[in-house]
């Protein structure tokens, strides 16, 4: 299964882009490089991101290749879970996401007409200033060409996601789900905090 697996990964990443857009939902995964400034001091992580359609993953790296955290994200059901794989342990979440996360993991659709082309990192891009609740939210940049995301910033500036490294397709059902042998952890209880803290980090997901 994973010989057919990768045999279908690498036959869509050989087609034309837009072939692959008709073909399949809008998934990729991509390297992400999130840059945070707070307080004077500036942080930069670095992970891989999994998106099949308003599916999350994304993986921090560890050693020898393996994930040292992982933060799964189901925007259409609000849910949300970080996983330790060293413990085999998840934290389950209630997570509220607002209009405009959501469309971070779209296609675009429904997100407002560009308001300009930009070139970043050398992609030519369509610029669009997100809104919510009437009030400016943050820049997303996408391929002008294909769509896809390539670069988020918050409207204070103080986040700059950017994404690259593209492997356009569908993505194996199992890395949006718990596995079996993981021990789950229910925070309901404090999802009022936790939740609040995980929905502010979410501007650094594409």
């Amino acid at each position: 299964m994973k010989i057919v697996r990768f045999i279908l990964l690498l036959s869509l990443s050989l087609l034309p882009v837009q072939s692959v857009l008709a073909a399949v939902p809008f998934s990729y995964s991509a390297r992400q490089v999130t840059t945070i400034h707070s307080g004077g001091e500036t942080s930069i992580t670095q992970s891989r991101v999994f998106v099949s359609g308003q599916k999350i993953r994304e993986e921090l790296g560890g050693e020898k290749g393996q994930a040292k955290s992982v933060m799964i994200v189901l925007m259409d059901e609000n849910k949300a879970w970080s996983l330790d794989p060293a413990r085999k342990i998840a934290l389950s979440i209630p997570l509220k996401v607002s209009s405009s996360q959501r469309m971070l993991a779209g296609d675009g659709k429904g997100l407002p007409a560009p308001s300009g082309t930009e070139t970043v990192d050398g992609v030519l891009c369509d610029r669009i200033d997100l809104v919510e609740n009437g009030k400016p939210s943050g820049t997303e940049w996408r391929n002008h060409k294909t769509g896809y995301p390539v670069m988020f910033r918050t409207v204070d500036g103080r986040i700059t996601t950017r994404l690259s490294d593209f492997v356009a397709g569908p993505q194996p059902a199992a890395l949006f789900a718990v596995p079996a042998d993981y021990r789950i952890l229910n925070l309901s209880g404090m999802g009022g905090v936790l939740g609040n803290a995980l929905n502010k980090m979410m501007p650094s997901v594409p």
